[in-house]
Formats: structure tokens, C-alpha cells, sequence
């Protein structure tokens, strides 16, 4: 059965521990497995031991441009779904370098190649941007990243809220990860909590992507090139086919 492993990756050269999202799905929308990973040899490694085919990466995978932007983030702006201009200047110096670049050099050290989409070949690593998706299935929601503690509980909690209620192009299985989530029975969550929270619910949209991309069932395209930089999204959603499921129903 084909896997997909959606990363929400941490910038920085020198992670912290539990600063990068981390969701496994199989073919049949059932995710199997929603963690926080801090260094690369533990994101290679969670991959390998999963058998993991596809890859797919929130942060820049390739930036040629010494300053400025891409042109796929000039694209997006234009199309109404902005993302954080990436240029080597601003990386190097608020991050100490490029770690998405680091990391698709590892990953083809481990016979994952540096792809475009799932249909491309058997499996690789592709660069992914879970916002423009979340907009397309969800419709517009509150902010949930670099804001403060209030806005970010009611992001994330809209984000579950929506989750259970909307169709989406895939049936889709969370059973036994819903309180990595949600803040239910969580009192006094701190910042740091919620801010993971946030990490585990983009990189399961990066995995939803990739299942919409491999299954062709929705309007998922590629924005720009492997070259200049590309983004793997979903800009507009056409195909709506089946209810979305956060756990079978238990009699």
C-alpha cells in the first residue's frame, strides 16, 4: 500500500527537538502515525522504517535566487494565496542556511529523489504548501501560526470543527490522534503546545495533498519548476466526493 509522509519543517540548521510535524497516511486516507521529529536523520528514519513512497515538505526545497523571491511565490501572491518569499540571503541569515535543500540531498542518499509529484515516479520528495490546500477544502479560516495564544486556539479549533462537517475529495481516518489536535481536556495549554498542535495539522494537510496528487481526484497542481523552485497545492477544490470521517463509528 502506498504511504505519504507529510513533514511541517522546522527552518532552522539546528532544530530543536519536536519542532517539526509529522503525519503518515496510507492510500485509503487512514493516518497512521502523527509525531513531532526534530533532526533530519530522524525525519530520514521514521520514513525508511515506514516504507514511506512519498515525501512531502512545507519549506523551500530549492532556492536559486540570491534575494527577492520565486517566482512561485510571486505566482501564489498573484492568485491570491501568498507564502513567505524564499531567497538564500534571508536563509542564511536568520536560519544558517537552506535545511530543505540539506535535507533532499539526504533524502536522495537514501534513493528518494527530488520530484515534482506522486505520479512522477515510484517515490521521492516533493515540496508542498498546506495553506492554499486547507483554504480549498475548508473555505477561509482564523490564523493559527504567529499570532497570539487566543487566535491560535480558535485557528486550530475552526481547522477541527471544519474537519468533521465539510466533504472532502477523500475519506479520511484520525482515529487515536484527535487529542494531538484538538484541546480537548486541555486546561492550562501553554504556547509551545499549541504551536506543536499547529505543526501536527499542516503536516497532515501535507500528506492530504499528496493523496489527492496520487489518487488524481482533485484539482492538486504544480506552481513553478525543480529548477526556478516549485510548490505541489491545491488552489481550488472541483471534486468534493465523500464525507469526511475523523474515527469509524463504534457500535
Amino acid at each position: 500500500m502506498t504511504k505519504f509522509l507529510g513533514v511541517d519543517l522546522s527552518w532552522s540548521m539546528e532544530p530543536n527537538p519536536k519542532s517539526s510535524g509529522i503525519c503518515l497516511m496510507d492510500e485509503e486516507g487512514k493516518v497512521e502515525e502523527l509525531t513531532l521529529a526534530g533532526s533530519d536523520e530522524e525525519i530520514i528514519k521514521i520514513a525508511k522504517e515506514h516504507e514511506v513512497d512519498y515525501i512531502g515538505i512545507d519549506a523551500p526545497l530549492k532556492i536559486p535566487n540570491e534575494e527577492g523571491s520565486r517566482p512561485v511565490e510571486r505566482e501564489l501572491a498573484r492568485r491570491g494565496r501568498p507564502a513567505y518569499p524564499a531567497n538564500r540571503k534571508f536563509f542564511n541569515k536568520h536560519y544558517g542556511g537552506i535545511r530543505g535543500e540539506r535535507l533532499v540531498e539526504k533524502f536522495e542518499e537514501e534513493e528518494y529523489p527530488f520530484i515534482e509529484r506522486t505520479r512522477d515516479d515510484k517515490k521521492g520528495i516533493i515540496e508542498v504548501y498546506p495553506n492554499p490546500t486547507i483554504k480549498a477544502l475548508l473555505g477561509e479560516i482564523p490564523k493559527y501560526k504567529n499570532v497570539r495564544k487566543k487566535k491560535v486556539k480558535k485557528g486550530i479549533k475552526e481547522i477541527w470543527r471544519k474537519l468533521q462537517k465539510e466533504k472532502l475529495p477523500v475519506k479520511i481516518n484520525i482515529d487515536g490522534f484527535e487529542e494531538l489536535i484538538t484541546e480537548k481536556k486541555v486546561k492550562n495549554i501553554t504556547s509551545k503546545d499549541l504551536k506543536r498542535k499547529g505543526d501536527l495539522l499542516d503536516s497532515f494537510f501535507c500528506s492530504y495533498v499528496l493523496l489527492l496528487d496520487y489518487k488524481e481526484i482533485s484539482s492538486v497542481e504544480v506552481i513553478g519548476n525543480k529548477k526556478e523552485g516549485y510548490i505541489l497545492t491545491l488552489i481550488e477544490n472541483n471534486k468534493k466526493i465523500t464525507e469526511f470521517t475523523n474515527q469509524d463509528k463504534k457500535k
